[in-house]
């Protein structure tokens, strides 16, 4: 099960982890995308077809992320 978070916790874990690791905000959208897709990897199916809707702001951006790892890994993965 994937615990689901408020857009405020994300917030203050990402503050967190730019304040106590030196890490631009850009590198921590990969590594938050890397570590998506590579549990999506070991839990689920990627011959089944994928569906990701990206919203505004950053968490578009994370979501493209995924989106272009999951191109690189998941044959039925289709960008719309």
């Amino acid at each position: 099960m994937i615990p689901v978070y408020t857009a405020q916790d994300i917030r203050d874990a990402d503050a967190f982890t730019m304040l106590h690791q030196p890490i631009p905000s850009i590198d921590l959208m990969e590594q938050a995308a890397i570590a998506c897709v590579e549990w999506l990897t070991h839990h689920t199916n990627l011959d089944l077809p994928y569906i990701l809707f990206c919203g505004p702001g950053n968490n578009g951006g994370d979501g493209l992320a995924i989106a272009r790892l999951f191109l690189e890994k998941a044959r039925s993965f289709k960008l719309f």
